[in-house]
């Protein structure tokens, strides 16, 4: 399940692409590490808010801990292409009419087609090949939404706008009930647009979950998976541009994130926050 900007009629600049794309590719790294973590638990993550709050970090680190942050995160090492760069991408989301966001991390969203509540029904949703939940499902018949047969992907794809068609969700379901982990693989490298652009519209029928889903990460060992290591070390840690002392690191970085979708439409919000500590040492 993903989140995208599908206005097309507004060029993207091309270094703001190429910013865009990497931090695409960092976030597919986290979610990869992250999904491993969890087993068969529901992943459900906000990068952009970890990147966000990681990039505080980063604009007061300095020597391997900023490099260590700028390789992980796909960051530039300029501090002001950095901050140029979250603001082009603040400025695009709060941009639409129809979308209620918060800096980014907060969002509304009316479906463009609501679904019926009367006909929402429990079926069974598999949570692994072999074992199934009675989840409530949405259904609608005879709509026309963007949809596709994704072979490379070996999966199939939905596109919902929200109202405004200015933002949509894009739904991905594997061919096969084992295929989840297949296609997460190929996801790695393959952009959103890429998709996008093979979906075509056409009358369908849809049956999606109705969920909420609430998620909270203690980050520090999943990003050192990442390479960001000296960042959580008190002996290690420079961030010599927020105190000159060198007696800071970072001791713990938290991220909640929660989601609900139902038939009118979804909300969703995250925050991440990151805590410094004093390194005192004794002698």
């Amino acid at each position: 399940m993903l989140f995208d900007d599908v206005q097309g009629s507004r060029p993207i600049p091309a270094p703001w692409s190429r910013w865009t794309s990497h931090q695409t590719q960092a976030a597919s790294r986290l979610y990869r590490v992250l999904a491993e973590a969890a087993g068969d638990d529901n992943v459900f993550l906000s990068p952009f808010s970890i990147a966000t709050a990681l990039s505080m970090a980063f604009g007061g680190a300095g020597g391997d801990t900023a490099l260590q942050l700028r390789q992980a995160l796909s960051l530039p090492e300029d501090a002001a292409a950095l901050h140029d760069g979250y603001g082009k991408v603040l400025a695009k989301l709060n941009d639409p009419p129809n979308v209620t966001l918060s800096t980014a991390n907060k969002m509304y969203g009316s479906w463009q087609e609501k679904f019926d509540k009367e006909v929402t029904q429990k079926q069974d949703f598999f949570v692994t090949p072999d074992s199934a939940v009675k989840t409530d499902m949405m259904f609608m018949d005879g709509k026309r939404f963007n949809c596709g047969v994704l072979s490379d992907l070996g999966c199939k794809a939905l596109e919902l706008p929200y109202e405004g068609r200015r933002f949509s969700m894009l739904l991905l379901l594997p061919d096969k009930k084992d295929g989840l982990k297949a296609l997460e693989e190929k996801l790695a490298n393959t952009p959103v647009q890429s998709i996008m652009q093979k979906l075509h519209s056409e009358k369908t029928t849809i049956s999606i979950p109705k969920f909420k889903l609430e998620t909270s990460y203690n980050l520090e060992d999943h990003l050192k998976k990442l390479g960001i290591v000296d960042l959580f070390d008190s002996n290690s840690a420079d961030l010599s541009k927020i105190s000159g002392n060198n007696d800071l690191f970072v001791s713990k970085v938290v991220h909640k994130a929660f989601i609900e979708v139902n038939e009118e439409g979804t909300e969703a919000a995250a925050a991440t926050g990151h805590g410094h500590g004093v390194s005192v040492l004794c002698a």
